[in-house]
Parts: structure tokens; C-alpha cells; sequence
């Protein structure tokens, strides 16, 4: 069972005039007893860009809450049908704000099951597993560039510095068609492992090298100060983050909450009751043996 250990996240402005990431939960009220991460972050360039994140995060958030009954619903149609639901609250937005109409969104969600991650995403914005500094799952943009390396046209590295490197393919948008939610799940988790949603504002500075740098020093510290120094005034995007510090707990029960205490596991406490008896049975079998030779020896 996958939760989190430690929880660090970011939502700064960078060098532009207005925010438009937004990450759920908000900035400073995760706790980790959450299993809902999302950070998106609104496409530049078209209209109220930070409000069609902010209503992504709000309303995933609420459709999960009011109809993840069960685990086992996640999937595809239930993701699609929670854009249905986003969507249509962007309509009434739009409906009230002459403008609006162009309004988008990046995606990235992350849900914590009890036996893997779900993840779904929609354009650049990415999502990283990554265990011992090391990148175990990455989520593929959804971008020119990143078309463009797939058919062989340029080198990842060229990605990096191409002029279009912002043009996305897809995003979360009101207009018709809808672009596709890709989804994953991602089974092989282990303790110490790191999950990373985030914009692209913060892969301008915090590349694959600087991840292992970050994540794999003898004492991390804290984190969020660390991706703020390569971040802070350095950025030409507004960045922001969930980072996700994971333990599996093997369907072992939790207390979740700001507590985040975990419970002793159903086998200890059947490894603890065993001991005990074994001990009782052990002293109850010497006091009968004593009784028995002090009885012999009195004869």
C-alpha cells in the first residue's frame, strides 16, 4: 500500500506577471493521509489560463470525492467522465466571462491505491516515479517537441533549446474536440521512492541530473528549499510541484491524518500474542515440573 512518508510542494509565479499552476491540494494543507495530487498548469497565450487550473483542480478534486466509491472505478471512462464533469463547469464559466471561451489546462493526477499509482495526464506538464535518483516511470508530453524526437526530426537534447518546445498537443480545454487523457498505472513501488508531479516551468532548471543530485544526498533536508534555490528568479515560467516521499506498506493499516501514525500490522500483533503465550505456557510447565520433584523429593 503505497502513502506518503513526506510531502513537499511548490506553486510560485517565476518570472511572469500572474500565476497559472495550480496544484491540489492547495499549498500547504496536504496531508499524508491524501491519496489526490494534481497539478496543472494553465496554457499561456490563451484566456484565464490560472482560472481553467484552478476549476481542474477544484472539480477533479470534487468529482472524486462525490463518486470514487470504490478503487476498482478508476479507469479510463472514469477519468473521461470527470473531464466531462470539469468541462462543464468551464461551460458556465464562460458562460459568465466574455473571452473565456479559449481557456486551457495542462494535467497531471496522481492517485494513491493500495496496491499501485494511478496517473493520467494531458500535455507537458509530467509525472516522474523515481527510486534511488534514478527516473523508473515518466509520463510522455504531449508536445511538438516531443512529437517531433518520437519520429526521429531531433535529439532530446535539441528538444530542450527548440523554439516550439512550448507548443502542446493536447490540453484540458472546453472546445470541441476533447484532447485525450492518457492514463497509466505504475505497480512497482518501494519504500523511498518519489513521486513527482510538476509544471514545466520547473524542468527549465531542475533537469534528470539535478533530480539524482537532490534525491539522493545523505541528508535531504528540506526539499522544497532545495528546488526553490535552482528555481527561485530563474525561471521563465511560473513552477510548481507535488514531490511525494512514498513507504508501501503492504495493505498494512494506517492512522492517516496530521498525526500520521502508523498502527502495528495484524502479523506483528499475532507474532506478539504467540510470544506471550508460548511465554505463559513456558513458566505454567516449570511450575508443574517444580511441584512435581519438590513432591517426589518429599516422599
Amino acid at each position: 500500500m503505497p502513502v506518503p512518508l513526506k510531502i513537499y510542494s511548490l506553486n510560485e509565479l517565476g518570472n511572469r506577471k500572474n500565476n497559472e499552476d495550480s496544484i491540489h491540494p492547495p499549498a500547504g494543507e496536504a496531508l499524508l493521509g491524501n491519496s489526490l495530487f494534481l497539478v496543472c498548469d494553465g496554457v499561456g497565450g490563451n484566456s484565464k489560463g490560472e482560472v481553467a487550473s484552478e476549476l481542474a483542480c477544484r472539480h477533479f478534486n470534487t468529482y472524486f470525492n462525490q463518486n470514487l466509491s470504490s478503487e476498482d472505478l478508476l479507469n479510463d471512462d472514469f477519468i473521461n467522465a470527470g473531464r466531462e464533469w470539469v468541462i462543464k463547469h468551464f461551460d458556465e464559466y464562460i458562460a459568465q466571462h466574455e473571452g473565456a471561451e479559449d481557456m486551457s489546462t495542462t494535467l497531471t493526477l496522481a492517485y494513491l491505491k493500495k496496491k499501485s499509482i494511478f496517473v493520467a495526464w494531458c500535455g507537458d506538464s509530467r509525472i516522474y516515479l523515481i527510486r534511488d535518483g534514478e527516473i523508473v516511470f515518466q509520463s510522455q508530453d504531449h508536445s511538438l517537441v516531443n512529437e517531433l524526437v518520437k519520429r526521429g526530426n531531433i535529439t532530446p537534447e535539441e528538444a530542450l533549446t527548440h523554439p516550439h518546445r512550448n507548443v502542446i498537443t493536447r490540453s484540458l480545454q472546453a472546445k470541441r474536440p476533447y484532447s485525450e487523457i492518457q492514463t497509466d498505472e505504475i505497480f512497482d513501488i518501494r519504500d523511498n521512492d518519489y513521486l513527482l508531479l510538476c509544471s514545466d516551468g520547473l524542468l527549465e532548471k531542475v533537469t534528470p541530473t539535478v533530480l539524482k543530485v537532490l534525491l539522493t544526498q545523505s541528508d535531504t533536508g528540506d526539499l522544497t528549499e532545495q528546488f526553490q534555490e535552482y528555481c527561485y528568479q530563474k525561471t521563465r515560467d511560473n513552477y510548481s510541484m507535488y514531490l511525494i516521499k512514498l513507504i508501501n506498506l503492504n495493505n498494512e493499516p494506517i492512522i492517516i491524518g496530521e498525526t500520521n501514525k502508523i498502527t502495528i500490522s495484524k502479523s506483528k500483533l499475532k507474532l506478539k500474542s504467540l510470544w506471550i503465550g508460548l511465554i505463559i505456557l513456558s513458566i505454567v510447565l516449570i511450575g508443574v515440573l517444580a511441584a512435581y520433584f519438590l513432591g517426589f523429593f518429599n516422599k
